[in-house]
Formats: structure tokens, sequence, C-alpha cells
């Protein structure tokens, strides 16, 4: 008897998922699912008993302390980076946070050594900082790595890598045989797919229902911690109310717009795509990048995030540096994003899908992380050579568009690896038959693991 390969997968959380997980319990692989709602698995104890791993660790020889620190030390920047733009931890110093980092890696080396472990399963979008460490020491330890991404563009697709720094290019997907053909006209349905939608975001509702409490987690018997927890936090709600009030009274920018600007639409934060495919996370930053860039008779025209709630990355040094800049300007927060993606000359982002949008509409793209479109043509990934002139001489053609899309979705295979019900989703467009996309997603996986294993 041929014995069972070892996987180990990190995602697939809600109940939709769950389906997916039990499909590949029934295939010939031993499955351990990381639920991050499970107390006794794997995901939960790393994000939250830290503190008796901490104990445990502290416990150890110094030898042995020693040398995990010297395997992944080099690490430390990229978690840090995640852990902390996250804000949904308690405050901690440096300090004990490089102790919380050590514990976690000893932690996982020894379970996925003790676990015989052949091959991890993740999403791509690495974001809580410990789902870093995890994936890196995956790669130290020579196990296996799939990431799977998709997006709302193309729904009932997903897309493979085996390398985080493959993302974008995915030059190192595994090939498999898709059971259904992708569609011919695939290219066409995601040039024509417009993003709505149907929660209204908080930059549209009333500015003070911001202070109020959120009386719908109180009959929720699993959020009513919650509740209570919402009811003390006074001073967070005034700061974002009055972050809310400044942003909803600066004028329409659309309504007379310069003949020569940059939009530049800030992505939400925290927001995983940002933490896993940026490398900027200091968005202040990137203005005064472009801003020392332009033309002289460009200007920067910036739109905050609709849906921006946490103010820690959006304080007031973060604005008073903007000010500074005196070919910048910010436009009202509800503004008309399309009109301001379809009039500017060149469109800026970390990895947001305002870039794809912009190539919908012939403008080109300047990216300061890794999106999806990335290798396509008319995008830009920005370093110290990017010349700005250069790029707004250079014609963007619509034809080039199809053809990369073309060679993208040859790529694709059949499957989601998200919650089926988005904010993006309102009448379900991902499938009609859920049971069939779970059975998609699952043998579509399962042809990944038998490629590589």
């Amino acid at each position: 008897m041929v014995k069972k390969k070892n996987v180990i997968i990190w995602c697939f959380h809600d109940p939709w998922g769950l389906t997916v997980i039990n499909r590949l319990k029934k295939t010939n692989y031993n499955i351990y699912h990381s639920n991050f709602l499970d107390e006794k698995s794997l995901g939960y104890i790393l994000r939250y008993n830290q503190e008796d791993l901490v104990r445990e660790f502290t416990k150890k020889k110094q030898k042995y302390k020693k040398s995990i620190e010297k395997k992944y030390k080099k690490f430390f920047n990229e978690y840090k980076n995640a852990y902390l733009s996250r804000n949904s931890y308690p405050k901690i110093s440096l300090q004990k946070l490089r102790k919380v980092y050590l514990s976690q890696a000893s932690f996982i080396e020894r379970f996925l050594l003790n676990f015989k472990t052949n091959a991890i399963l993740m999403n791509t979008e690495l974001s809580i900082g410990v789902d870093f460490l995890f994936y890196r020491i995956c790669k130290v330890l020579n196990i296996k790595t799939i990431l799977l991404y998709s997006h709302t563009f193309f729904q009932n697709y997903l897309i493979n890598t085996t390398s985080l720094e493959d993302f974008g290019r995915f030059e190192k997907s595994i090939k498999i045989h898709n059971t259904k053909k992708i569609k011919s006209n695939l290219p066409d349905e995601i040039i024509k797919y417009k993003m709505q939608r149907y929660i209204k975001p908080i930059s549209m509702q009333f500015s003070l229902a911001v202070l109020m409490p959120k009386f719908n987690l109180a009959f929720r018997r699993s959020t009513i911690k919650e509740f209570f927890s919402d009811l003390i936090v006074v001073k967070k709600k005034l700061s974002l109310y009055k972050f809310l009030k400044k942003r909803k009274s600066l004028k329409f920018i659309s309504d007379n717009l310069p003949i020569n600007y940059v939009f530049f639409p800030l992505q939400e934060q925290p927001e995983a795509s940002s933490i896993s495919y940026g490398q900027f996370l200091d968005q202040a930053k990137i203005c005064e990048i472009i801003s020392k860039s332009l033309p002289k008779d460009f200007k920067l025209i910036i739109k905050d995030h609709q849906t921006q709630e946490c103010t820690m990355h959006r304080n007031q040094y973060f604005y008073k540096r903007i000010k500074l800049l005196k070919n910048v300007v910010e436009t009202n927060v509800n503004d008309n994003t399309e009109k301001l993606v379809k009039h500017a000359k060149i469109l800026v982002t970390i990895t947001g899908t305002s870039g794809f949008e912009a190539l919908k509409h012939n403008v080109p793209c300047i990216i300061f992380g890794d999106s999806w479109f990335k290798n396509f043509k008319s995008v830009y990934k920005w370093n110290k050579g990017t010349n700005i002139t250069k790029i707004l001489n250079t014609p963007v053609h619509r034809r080039n568009l199809i053809k990369d899309l073309k060679v993208f979705t040859k790529k694709l295979n059949r499957g989601y690896p998200f919650k089926i019900n988005t904010i993006w989703d309102p009448k379900n467009k991902v499938t009609n038959n859920p049971d069939t996309l779970s059975s998609e997603t699952a043998s579509s996986i399962k042809s990944m693991l038998d490629k590589i294993l």
C-alpha cells in the first residue's frame, strides 16, 4: 500500500471552504487543516497562544535558540511590518515581538518536521505576520508550496504559483489539465466586468453614525464580547469621525479637472493585498516620490479609500507630509473614481484594482507592489530609473491588454479559493451551484498536488 503524502492547508476557513477541505480529505492525501477557528489547530495556537509559546521557547537550550535565530532572523522585518500594519494585536515592544517571532518559528519548524510535511497550500494574500513566517520556513525546509489566487474579475477561476516572488509573473505556475475548457471570450468578459459594491462604504454613511454603538453585535452570542469592546473605544471612534468629516468636506476635483494630472487612489489600510504584495506600506512616501518626479505642469491628485477606517495609517503626520507637496491635491473621498481614472495621464497604485481599470481606459499604470497584472504592457513597476516623461510619451493600446489577458487566462484553473459571499458578489455571480464549485476547486488542487508530489 502506497503511503499517503502529508499536506497542510493554510486557507479555507469559512463554511464554504470547509466543503473543499472535506472533499480533499477523501483523496489519497493526508490533509491537516490549519483552521484559525479551532483552538487545537496550528493556526489558532500560533496566533492566540503567543505567551505560552514564548514560555516554552525560553526553556529551550541556548544552543537550540541560537540555531533558530540564525536560520530565521532574516525574515523578521517582513514579519514585523505585517504584524504592526494589521493593528489588530495588543501593543508590544520590538524586543517582545522578536521573542514571539522566534518562539513561533521554533513551533512551526517542529510541527512541520513532526508531521513529515510534503506540501503546503496557502492563498497568496499573506498579511498577518505568522503566515509569512510559515511560508518562509517551508521554503527553508524544502517543503513544496502551492499558493492560490483569484479575483472578482475572473470569478469561477483561480491561478496558482509555487513562489510568492513569482506572483504577477506566474512563470512557476503548476500546469494542470482543466476538466472544463476556459471560455474563449473570458478576456472580453474580464474587460467588460464592472465592480460594484452592494454594501454602502463608510464614507457614504452619515458621519455621526461611526460614534454609535454597534447594536447588531449585541444580539449574537458569538459577537457579544465584540459589542462591549466597541462601547469603550470612544477615542478611536472620535478619531475616525474627524477623519471622515474632513475627507467628505473636500472639493470634488472631478467637477473641474486639470488637463495634466496623475491619479493616485489610496488603498485601504490595513489590507491583505497591500501587505502581501506591497513593498510600500507608507503611501505618503509614494506621494513624495511621485511629486518629485512629475513634470512642472502636472498635478498629483489623491483620493482616500471609501472604506478606510483605521486612522493609524492616516494620522495627522500623514496629511502634514502631503500638504508640504505643492503639486499634490486631495479630492473628496466620494469623488467619481471612474472619471478620475479615465482622464488621468498615469495612474499610480501599490497593488490596487484601479491599475487594471486604468488599462481598460488606455491609461498607463505605475505600481509600487506586485499585482496580478504586473506583467501586462503599460504597467511599470516603480524603481529609481522609472522615467515618468517616457511613460507619458509611450502610447497605450487596447489590443495589448486583450493579448495579455489571453496569455493570462490560459494559466487559470477551475475553482475559487476565497469566500463565496463577498461585498463584490451580491448576486452570487461566482456560481449558481456552490457544490459544483467546491468540487471543481478540490479537483484542481488535487491535480496540482499530483503534479508536484
